[in-house]
């Protein structure tokens, strides 16, 4: 095997794995996503206390109830937007991994050099980072 035929079969098994990393990162967050049922249930579970006939909360109780709505509609808005942050960076990891599957093809066949061009160009796009934020601290939400 020659040094240019083994490093594509090197880069074709890593960039295999660096999608399974990938899969994992978006069960992960397919995780995450299913937590924010947690926030819903909260707020049902809320609500449930409410009466259901035309009476209303005594004054006292507003508050508190406000206060438990306003923190439970927060954490759902940061989970939704943790999810699409990290989505759009998985769609960039994805894209980034399927050049190097194409970069294995080009380097196991030297007849197919054209075809590095258009693959530099698209990996060239890539590097432009669209989202750059790496936590949710509070007020430093990125806006996309």
């Amino acid at each position: 095997m020659t040094e240019l035929a083994h490093a594509s079969t090197l880069l074709a098994e890593q960039t295999s794995h660096a999608r399974n990393d990938v899969a994992q990162m978006a069960a992960l967050l397919d995780d995450a996503i299913a937590r924010l049922g947690e926030v819903f249930d909260a707020l049902a579970a809320l609500t449930a206390t409410l009466p259901e006939s035309g009476d209303v909360p005594s004054a006292k109780d507003w508050p508190a109830l406000r206060g438990e709505v306003q923190q439970q509609a927060a954490r759902a808005i940061q989970a939704l937007q943790f999810h699409d942050l990290a989505r759009q960076v998985l769609m960039r990891l994805d894209a980034r991994h399927a050049g190097f599957a194409e970069l294995a093809v080009i380097l196991a066949d030297p007849a197919r050099a054209a075809a590095l061009a258009p693959l530099a160009e698209r990996f060239d796009m890539l590097s432009h980072r669209t989202v750059v934020q790496t936590n949710l601290a509070g007020g430093d939400i990125e806006l996309f």
